[in-house]
């Protein structure tokens, strides 16, 4: 009777363990056409609109810290002399606005050989249409000629990439996160990361490369502390009867 019983207080604790310790790994598909209400001023109804292509967006949390972010797609590198990666934005609050900005405009798009990216934290958070604050989108933009979308493939311009320098000017530099990139995946990784990127609630994830082709818009549901505490009242109850049942039969 006692074994059973500490038989089944250990699977209640390994349950409470298992939940407070929870690494996931979600993937999102890509369904998103445009930031919020952005509208591309070219070819704003094709989302994707050729390579690269961005098929889903895979986060990995632990507990309620971000550990890694990575885009899913195809033909990633295939237009290595003309598209680069944009930054990375991140709303902590799913508010429409930016509180975290990973500086990765301007990287390459196909590099096995980690890259170390600065992370910015907003004290007064980029609101997501404050277009004068932007880099747009364009076939090059760190090319001269062909800005207008007018050489050998289409773009979908006029849609933010990137953060202009002058907005930096008010941000933090608070750490860095590798940057790796493949013809099937752009990762970025926070491990490097020393303090922790936590979120108590809901995030959105923004991303576009330099061609904005294809536009990552992704919320990020965060199950709020008191539906953990239910989820672990819940298991330890079902223990609990699971002891006085067999308690019953003995």
């Amino acid at each position: 009777m006692k074994r059973t019983a500490l038989a089944v207080g250990f699977i209640a604790a390994m349950g409470f363990s298992q939940i407070a310790q929870a690494t996931t790994v979600t993937d999102y598909a890509d369904k998103a056409l445009n930031w919020a209400t952005w509208t591309a001023t070219a070819n704003n109804a094709s989302d994707p609109l050729g390579t690269p292509s961005i098929t889903s967006t895979s986060v990995t949390m632990d507990d309620y810290t971000l550990k890694q972010i990575q885009f899913k797609g195809a033909g990633i590198a295939a237009h290595l002399d003309s598209v680069y990666s944009g930054d990375l934005f991140i709303d902590a609050n799913a508010d429409q606005t930016w509180d975290y900005v990973v500086r990765g405009l301007g990287n390459t798009l196909e590099t096995s050989t980690p890259l170390s990216l600065d992370l910015y934290s907003f004290a007064a958070p980029i609101a997501i249409h404050a277009s004068d604050t932007y880099a747009l989108s364009s076939y090059n933009p760190f090319n001269s000629g062909n800005t207008d979308g007018s050489a050998n493939y289409n773009i979908r311009s006029g849609l933010p990439v990137g953060l202009l320098e002058s907005a930096f000017g008010r941000s933090t530099d608070i750490g860095d996160v590798m940057y790796t990139s493949t013809n099937s995946a752009i990762t970025f990784d926070f491990a490097a990361y020393q303090s922790a990127l936590t979120f108590g609630s809901d995030f959105i994830i923004g991303y576009a490369v330099t061609c904005a082709n294809d536009v990552v818009y992704q919320e990020v549901p965060v199950p709020e502390p008191g539906t953990i505490a239910l989820l672990g009242l819940g298991m330890l109850g079902l223990a609990v009867f699971g002891k006085r049942r067999m308690g019953k039969n003995a």
